[in-house]
């Protein structure tokens, strides 16, 4: 999916960043394997060398067989000079030093102005930018409330899309923080997220987005103001 994303041009990949049994870092979206390699265990309960031997591309595609879980060096590795990141911490309960150590695997690559680091967890955020204050940092919420706009060690929100509103986007740009919206997949979650002038979406289909991006015939500005004004217009 990186090196797919590097073809294609994408602006910035996100990736999940979770610890092993013995503390090394690997990126996986789930907590356990079972979907996509067929082991039923936690990511917490399982040691490297085992996760070194599972196949996470089979279930995908043949094309794909073989293909390992990489660490995080690896993505950083492959990033670099190529691709921005967003990397999410994955607050499991479990884990030890996750900051520390994904921000020390961010600067011994030298990336640190190329890494986002997010997650669902503030205090995981406000820990990165106390160690790394160079390190952008973005609050990953179903919805932001008023109370956390104004986190000094946030730099930016990604609101889940249907909570998203233009005074949200509005109050939030006003304080200096950068915008997301997750996750858009349909033309009408991409055009919304586009007309209310965030700084960002993320998608699973990113040449769809460029494409609405780079729509030249259409006015999102005034196609809003129309549908705020004119609500029947939608139907015509």
């Amino acid at each position: 999916a990186l090196e797919w994303s590097i073809r294609e041009e994408v602006g910035m990949a996100e990736i999940d960043v979770q610890q092993t049994r013995d503390g090394r870092l690997i990126v996986l979206h789930d907590t356990d394997f079972q979907r996509v390699a067929g082991l039923n265990q936690k990511v917490w309960e399982t040691d490297y060398a085992t996760v070194r031997t599972l196949d996470a591309g089979y279930h995908f595609s043949a094309e794909f067989a073989g293909e390992r879980i990489p660490t995080l060096d690896e993505i950083l590795e492959a990033a670099k000079g190529k691709i921005e990141l967003m990397i999410e911490l994955k607050a499991t309960g479990h884990e030890t030093d996750l900051v520390p150590q994904t921000i020390e695997r961010i600067q011994a690559a030298g990336m640190e102005e190329q890494c986002v680091i997010a997650s669902m967890d503030p205090d995981l955020l406000r820990q990165s930018k106390e160690l790394a204050p160079r390190i952008n940092t973005v609050y990953i919420t179903v919805m932001a409330f008023s109370e956390r706009y104004d986190l000094p060690y946030v730099d930016g929100y990604s609101v889940e899309t249907g909570f998203l509103t233009a005074e949200l986007v509005a109050t939030l740009q006003t304080d200096g923080k950068k915008v997301y919206a997750w996750t858009a997949n349909s033309d009408a979650s991409m055009l919304k997220i586009i007309r209310m002038g965030t700084d960002g979406l993320v998608t699973d289909n990113p040449p769809l987005a460029e494409f609405f991006l780079n729509v030249t015939d259409r006015n999102y500005f005034l196609d809003s103001l129309t549908d705020l004004l004119y609500p029947a217009a939608d139907g015509k």
